[in-house]
């Protein structure tokens, strides 16, 4: 169950951490996002390749392999440190989950330059039509 609930999580911050490199959250997301950076800085400070992961990851938030390298990272530190998944989790709240909009754990984010027509949205019943 610990396996589940870390690559869960760590999955959950590196998306985060992604579409903040992105820019496109509100500024209270992008403040929290900052804060979720910072922390992950401070702890990975002593290790380069994990720092190096978490750079890569923000320099280039398109880059899967980056982020998945992050992700497997992250992973790594919550089975290796006992006290990392807690200190993980903590963060994480503390953040108050940026892009997420409600506890459903899902989230519509759109990046880049969109053509045409986007809708986003929960719960939609019946159909969606343009012009």
């Amino acid at each position: 169950m610990q396996d589940d609930m870390s690559e869960g999580l760590a999955g959950e911050i590196v998306a985060a951490v992604a579409a903040g490199a992105g820019k496109s959250l509100v500024t209270e997301s992008a403040q929290a996002l900052s804060r979720l950076i910072g922390a992950l800085r401070e702890r990975f400070r002593a290790e380069p390749q994990a720092q190096g992961a978490l750079e890569r990851a923000l320099a280039d938030p398109d880059d899967a392999q980056a982020r998945q390298q992050l992700v497997e990272l992250l992973q790594a530190q919550m089975q290796r440190d006992p006290s990392a998944p807690a200190w993980f989790e903590e963060l994480w709240a503390a953040t108050g989950e940026p892009g997420r909009a409600d506890q459903s754990r899902n989230a519509n984010l759109v990046q880049g330059t969109v053509e045409g027509n986007v809708v986003q949205g929960r719960d939609i019943s019946g159909g969606i039509r343009f012009g």
